[in-house]
């Protein structure tokens, strides 16, 4: 491959200057090459080019330069089999909500990574980036799915949370109204009031319950525009453990 008009040469692999791209100036050549491996360094070689006077110049093996893995641990991509990911997926959005019917019992996620030599893990398992995961089993109520992704370099990590929200037997789940945050751990220390932002959509939110038991209105919660507000009270007086409040609509 080697031209009258000079080669420039990469351990040996020889390119030719129909290969090369030059600046406006000529002094700046960018020559493409795929396949490097890396963490490896490489000598460069630049041979039978000419100078200004038409002097065929020395090979010059003076300048080498070394690959390094990439540090790219984003995903590109995330989707899930059931319900809707909240917010809509961005590659530096790291904390998703997604509601689903008492009748899904399981969901998968399918996450791409930003950079092809990024690994991926769900839940500790290990998943091929653009393919969906094993099956998820859902308990009823909040759900924690963890992504983990792994760059090149094997240091630079990143970890993207899909929290499902499993409603109770005999509810509906409605995919255009919203509650945030869908978890909140409470300290009975602190009594205060929780507050929790409520999209409705085109529903008419009709009542709050614990299980199967209803909230009462004013006494246990209160309702102003956009924000719910469970009392102090109310928490204070469960007992320790989890509990999940359902927001019943109708529409």
């Amino acid at each position: 491959m080697r031209t009258g008009e000079g080669t420039v040469s990469l351990d040996g692999g020889l390119s030719a200057l129909t290969d090369m791209s030059w600046n406006d100036e000529k002094t700046v050549c960018t020559v493409p090459y795929s396949g490097l491996d890396i963490g490896t360094a490489y000598i460069v070689t630049i041979s039978g080019f000419k100078d200004y006077s038409g002097t065929v110049m020395a090979p010059d093996t003076s300048n080498t330069f070394s690959t390094v893995p990439s540090n790219d641990a984003s995903l590109s991509g995330l989707s899930i089999s059931e319900g809707v990911l909240t917010p809509v997926f961005a590659s530096g959005t790291y904390g998703y909500t997604a509601s689903v019917a008492n009748s899904v019992g399981s969901v998968t996620v399918t996450p791409t990574a930003g950079h092809a030599g990024a690994t991926i893990r769900v839940n500790g398992n290990s998943v091929i980036s653009g393919a969906a995961s094993d099956a998820i089993s859902l308990a009823v109520g909040s759900n924690t799915v963890e992504i983990v992704v792994t760059a090149q370099d094997g240091t630079t990590t990143r970890t993207y949370t899909v929290t499902v929200m499993r409603s109770i037997g005999g509810y509906v789940t409605y995919t255009d109204a919203s509650v945030f945050p869908t978890e909140v751990n409470y300290d009975n220390s602190g009594f205060k009031d929780i507050s929790i932002t409520l999209d409705t959509g085109s529903y008419t939110l009709q009542s709050l319950k614990n299980g199967p038991v209803p909230l009462e209105a004013g006494a246990d919660y209160l309702i102003s525009g956009r924000t719910a507000i469970i009392k102090a009270a109310y928490p204070a007086s469960l007992t320790e453990g989890e509990h999940s409040i359902t927001f019943q609509m109708s529409g």
